[in-house]
């Protein structure tokens, strides 16, 4: 079989997940992709080092997204907000795999997004994450993430829009990234 015509032989999925819509639509695609392949599912949520390290930072401060009310930056503030974001996502994957009757394991790690994304796909097959994340003057456009892991892939990645839904009849010939 020549290269171009090789079959997707996909195992193991890694699906990086934030509270994005985008983030909820590649956890729907990566379960479709695991009925489709009969793959295994990974979880991931990344607790972003850099952001925590903003909140050390002398002019800690934050202005409101919709009241612009200036606020100060806690490294406590910051922490708590990024683990009540974790178990959110936690639990939406969960319900959503409970739903599929796939099985899948979910794991918190830590460090930049970027660089823990690339070291955790080392062990899959595909990549699946949300082409932006929750910053809402991105959502038009890939995020930092994504820009950073198309740039030098290491195994195939699928960058999922929200609103974005996956046509099962199409789902074998899908072009991914790699």
């Amino acid at each position: 079989m020549s290269e171009a015509k090789k079959p997707i032989c996909v195992e193991k999925i890694l699906v990086s997940l934030d509270n994005s819509k985008h983030s909820l639509a590649a956890l729907l695609a990566a379960v479709q992709f695991a009925r489709h392949f009969d793959a295994d599912l990974k979880g991931i949520f990344v607790e972003d080092t850099t952001l925590l390290s903003l909140a050390e930072m002398p002019f800690r401060q934050e202005v409101g997204e919709y009241t612009a009310i200036v606020r100060e930056i806690s490294t406590d503030g910051m922490t708590r907000s990024i683990f009540v974001q974790s178990r959110r996502v936690i639990r939406t994957f969960q319900k959503i795999i409970n739903q599929s009757e796939l099985t899948g394991d979910f794991s918190i790690l830590r460090g930049k997004v970027s660089e823990a994304i690339q070291k955790a796909s080392e062990e899959c097959d595909l990549l699946i994450l949300g082409k932006s994340g929750t910053n809402p003057l991105s959502q038009r456009r890939l995020g930092s993430t994504a820009i950073a892991l198309v740039q030098n892939p290491q195994i195939p990645i699928l960058l999922v829009e929200k609103e974005n839904r996956i046509d099962n009849q199409y789902l074998s010939y899908l072009m991914i990234l790699n």
